[in-house]
């Protein structure tokens, strides 16, 4: 076979042209690659933000669910006694305390405080409770004093009546 004069720059373009279109080449299936793999990666990136955000959202709602449930238990005093209303609020209570609305530092201040105060609500409707049983008994009291009182006028005005009126 015949070889051509200029061999050794024709195998020298040839490499040149190769080593050119490997590198080129290179370069179109990377950029094909990070054009499809950075988009996945941010997706996968804004999923685990949604999902995040998603769960935070429904825990929040759980926590007022049951701070809403708490509240109406811990309203209802005229038709239902202060030892059910307690049994009644502790689960409640300790399901507050339980719910985790956030990671971060802040949700649990607020759940804290939110538990704290509803805990003293519950403390605060005990003792107005007491006071209201505390205000009938003495209405009870005040009837029985009167009731009293007139019987010991009738029991002076009888003992005057068997003296004759000569104790004046």
């Amino acid at each position: 076979m015949l070889e051509p004069l200029n061999a050794k720059e024709h195998n020298q373009s040839f490499v040149k042209f190769l080593f050119f279109f490997v590198i080129t080449l290179i370069m179109v299936v990377s950029a094909i690659f990070i054009n499809f793999e950075i988009p996945a990666q941010e997706l996968r990136i804004l999923r685990e933000r949604s999902d995040n955000y998603r769960n935070k959202l429904i825990a929040e709602e759980n926590f007022k669910n049951i701070l809403s449930e708490f509240m109406s238990i811990a309203n209802r005093s005229d038709s239902s006694s202060k030892a059910m209303i307690e049994s009644e609020a502790s689960p409640k209570l300790e399901a507050l305390r339980g719910v985790e609305i956030d990671n971060g530092t802040t949700g649990i201040k607020m759940n804290v405080a939110v538990y704290a105060l509803a805990n003293k609500y519950l403390a605060a409707r005990s003792r107005l409770a007491d006071l209201q049983d505390v205000d009938k008994e003495i209405a009870r009291l005040k009837n029985k004093i009167t009731e009293l009182e007139g019987d010991l006028k009738a029991c002076r005005d009888r003992v005057n009546f068997g003296d004759g009126g000569n104790s004046q």
